[in-house]
């Protein structure tokens, strides 16, 4: 892997579990190590004024993605609306690292990526999602920006403790999350050519098995950006003023949280949860080398 992509994947992933995980961060650090080109040369496939289509080269999503946002973000700046999609790569990380890219400029965002599903006849409905994150994000002036940034199926895998519970209680929102999901997998997965049936997919790399989509178009196209963003400055105020349905917590839009993180972590260091050390110590045993804690 070269040092431009090794420094790529280690800031994208230091970024990656700032959504709530017990892990801040490193979730992703084993992907140095896992089944992908390790030296791969993402490149675009096909391009119009308002579009975009990287091909992986069978390595990492990261690349392609990030690579392919930036192309992206000019390409809205200077049509108005752009689209990318991405393909032939691995996992690409939280939809929202992408997302974010794109505050500064005035741009509002979505984002989302397909996996290859390995669906058979009696199967639970719950596997046609796959694992489907999506990202939403918009600017602000002074007040941290909203972005959503989720997984439409985290609370609902097989090995989910309250699954069966939530679908009895709430199955309107097995419903919509299921939804959402085919939505991910519809746009950022069979759009990008990962087929249904893994039969019939033709890659050189096993863990190849990815696309993505991002979309992204100019605040000014309806309403000059100051005006927007000041508006939403004053609607995450007003949002931290409401009563939280957890009483331990504070009053958010999507993306606070995460954003007092940041400043947390710029000012202290980033730690090391346990469950990272933990992997770490296992690589480090299956390497022999020593840690240095």
């Amino acid at each position: 892997m070269s040092q431009t992509n090794k420094k790529i994947l280690m800031v994208l992933t230091s970024r990656a579990t700032m959504g709530g995980s017990d892990e801040p961060t490193g979730l992703w650090l084993e992907e140095f190590t896992e089944p992908y080109y390790a030296n791969p040369e993402p490149h675009l496939v096909r391009e119009t004024p308002v579009s975009l289509l990287m091909d992986g080269d069978g390595g990492l999503g990261y690349f392609p993605a990030y690579d392919g946002t930036l192309r992206l973000i000019e390409k809205a700046k200077a049509q108005g609306i752009a689209v990318l999609m991405t393909r032939n790569h691995g996992h690409f990380g939280a939809a929202g690292l992408y997302s974010r890219l794109t505050l500064e400029h005035d741009l509002l965002s979505f984002v989302t990526s397909g996996v290859q599903l390995e669906l058979r006849a009696g199967d639970p409905i719950y596997d046609a999602a796959g694992g489907s994150p999506m990202s939403f994000s918009a600017p602000t002036l002074d007040e941290d920006p909203l972005v959503l940034d989720f997984g439409t199926m985290h609370d609902l895998y097989a090995n989910s403790p309250h699954r069966d519970e939530i679908a009895r209680k709430a199955p309107g929102l097995v419903f919509r999350s299921l939804g959402l999901g085919a939505v991910c997998q519809a746009w950022g997965g069979l759009l990008s050519g990962v087929p249904l049936e893994a039969s019939r997919a033709e890659r050189t790399f096993a863990g190849a098995t990815q696309g993505s989509m991002v979309i992204a178009f100019k605040i000014s196209l309806f309403m000059p950006p100051e005006q927007f963003k000041r508006e939403m400055d004053t609607y995450v105020r007003a949002v931290r003023e409401l009563e939280p349905f957890d009483s331990s917590a504070r009053s958010y839009l999507p993306g606070g949280p995460e954003a007092e993180q940041e400043r947390r972590y710029r000012s202290e260091g980033i730690p090391l949860g346990p469950g990272h050390r933990e992997r770490l110590e296992a690589l480090a045993g299956e390497l022999s080398l020593e840690v240095p804690w």
